[in-house]
């Protein structure tokens, strides 16, 4: 029935065994994430957001990740969408933003001019008083509204109710990013309607611009951007070939492996140390 379900209305699925022995993990996930937030297990990992002309990181997007005492680290493909399902991801959701904005506070203070993203999902928005909670967890933690980028989807803004909430957190001095843009049906029509700051241009966009050579997708994306005046962030930068072509173009910050894996917060100290000449380079590419 749950199979069924899954594929959408007016469906049937015919039983078999594995049915039954994806349930039975499926359940078995969720009794361990509960535990997982009852005796903190995650971390946070940072992925760089690079300037495209400089080069330099100006921002980071804080992305969870599970340690698992038996499993080991679990990939947030196999979890975020049962802490969704759960409710769990308003937990999750809540420590996430009090650590990066712990981190962050203490990359400022070190003189670290930079910002942090952080991903807030449909279900987080739908708690009563999300807005104030979660003002009250970024300042409780030494950091200030400004040096966060609250990165929300299209989904999440199409929501009953979501404008009321996009006003309160511009209010209180939050940036907003329109993650994947692109991908959704209406994307014009929340530039129009939302006072936008960072435009995430999807990975899919990037890979048939490397593919193909077709710019004319990338290309709409800035003209818009520019109208509202919004800033552009390339999401998944694989190889030299794609960097060169957005930066081209006049993409201005960008996100991938071509610049850096998301890495531990020590890790990524490092890298901004580096930046400043603190460590020399020769030196910082030996650590792991």
């Amino acid at each position: 029935m749950y199979k069924a379900k899954q594929g959408g209305k007016d469906r049937h699925e015919l039983f078999a065994e594995e049915m039954q022995a994806s349930a039975f993990e499926e359940l078995e996930l969720k009794s361990a994430l509960v535990r997982a937030v009852e005796n903190d297990e995650f971390v946070l990992h940072y992925q760089p957001i690079v300037d495209m002309g400089t080069g330099m990181i100006r921002g980071v997007e804080a992305l969870v990740r599970w340690e698992d005492p038996t499993r080991g680290m679990v990939s947030p493909a196999s979890f975020i969408p049962i802490a969704e399902e759960t409710g769990l991801i308003r937990q999750i959701g809540m420590w996430v933003a009090q650590q990066a904005a712990r981190d962050v506070a203490l990359w400022r203070r070190d003189g670290h001019e930079l910002y942090v993203s952080v991903n807030v999902s449909g279900r987080q928005m739908e708690q009563n008083d999300f807005v104030a909670d979660f003002t009250r967890a970024i300042r409780g933690a030494g950091a200030h509204p400004s040096h966060i980028v609250v990165e929300l989807t299209e989904s999440v803004l199409a929501d009953n109710g979501a404008a009321e909430l996009f006003s309160e957190l511009r209010r209180e001095g939050f940036r907003i990013a329109l993650d994947d843009f692109g991908t959704g049906f209406s994307a014009l029509q929340y530039l129009q309607n939302f006072d936008i700051d960072l435009i995430k241009i999807d990975r899919s966009f990037v890979q048939a611009l490397g593919q193909t050579g077709n710019t004319g997708v990338v290309q709409a994306v800035l003209d818009m951007a520019r109208t509202v005046g919004a800033a552009t962030v390339a999401e998944g930068i694989e190889d030299t070939a794609e960097q060169r072509m957005l930066k081209d173009l006049g993409v201005d910050l960008g996100q991938g492996y071509y610049f850096s894996r998301p890495v531990p917060a020590a890790r990524l100290v490092q890298l901004l140390d580096e930046e400043r000449g603190l460590i020399p380079s020769e030196e910082a590419s030996g650590i792991s």
